[in-house]
This record gives structure tokens, sequence and C-alpha cells, in this order.
């Protein structure tokens, strides 16, 4: 049995993962202790329940498309390590320095890694971006954001 019939190669393992982490993710939603809520109420267990769904559901897609496909050999991308950190250094700040500035400054670490286009592209569409997802959840849906120091 050659590489490419393997049913352990690396993109397959890594769909694995991915699909682990949705089910685990979907499964801690429950845990979460929260008082009953109207039915019309999503609750806070909505927004992570919906896209740990999604990201099984999109795992399972890519699956199903692999059948077939012969093993490609990976390329390490120093991007893809970075955006991970940035995205795990985000998680870790975001109840201290609250979501506006952690939002726009992930957003402009992000584009820069990917070399998204010049300053100004990467400032306007990093505050553009914060500012409106700011105004969605914050105000029109009233759902809390958390606040840094600075009360935004």
């Amino acid at each position: 049995m050659n590489r490419a019939d393997s049913l352990l190669g690396p993109e397959r393992i890594g769909l694995a993962v991915i699909a682990a982490t949705a089910a685990v993710a979907f499964a801690l939603t429950f845990r979460f202790n929260v008082p009953a809520m109207a039915g019309t109420e999503p609750g806070p267990a909505f927004v992570p329940r919906l896209l740990a769904i999604i990201l099984f559901a999109l795992a399972a897609c890519v699956a199903a498309n692999m059948r077939g496909v012969r093993e490609r050999s990976i390329v390490f991308d120093r991007a893809i390590v970075l955006a991970s950190l940035a995205l795990v250094a985000y998680a870790v700040s975001l109840p201290f320095t609250g979501y506006g500035l952690t939002t726009c400054a992930l957003l402009a670490l992000i584009l820069i890694i990917v070399r998204a286009g010049s300053w100004r592209t990467v400032a306007t569409f990093s505050v553009g971006m914060t500012v409106a997802t700011y105004l969605i959840f914050d105000r029109a849906l009233a759902i809390g954001l958390p606040r840094g120091p600075w009360g935004f």
C-alpha cells in the first residue's frame, strides 16, 4: 500500500483533528452555566454551537471531496503558524484589553502576515471591520462585548 492510498495521510489527520475539535467545542457548549432564557433569546452558547456545527460540516465536505485525491507533500507555511499564534494571543488578551483594541490589532496583524496590501489598506480594513462588528453586535443586537480599561 503506497502513501497515496493511506487513510492516515497528514491532510486526513488534520481533518480528523478539526472534526474532533468541532465535536468537543459543541459538547462543551452544553456545560455553560447560564440561567434559562426565553425561547426567543438564543443565549451565549448559540454562536459557539453554531460555529462548531459549521466547522464540522465543512470538515466533512472537505473529507468527502478528498476521495481519490492523491496526497500532496505538505509545505511548511510560516503565515499559518503566525496567524494561529496571533489568534491565541487575541483570545488571551481580549478580556484585559477589550474588544475594540484587540480586534483591530488582530485584524491588522493578520493582514500584515498575509501581505494584504499597503498600510492604508490594512488600517482602513482593520478599523472599519472592528467598528462595523462593534455596531452590529454591541449596539444593534445588544450583545455585550468585552470592554477594556479604556471603556471600549
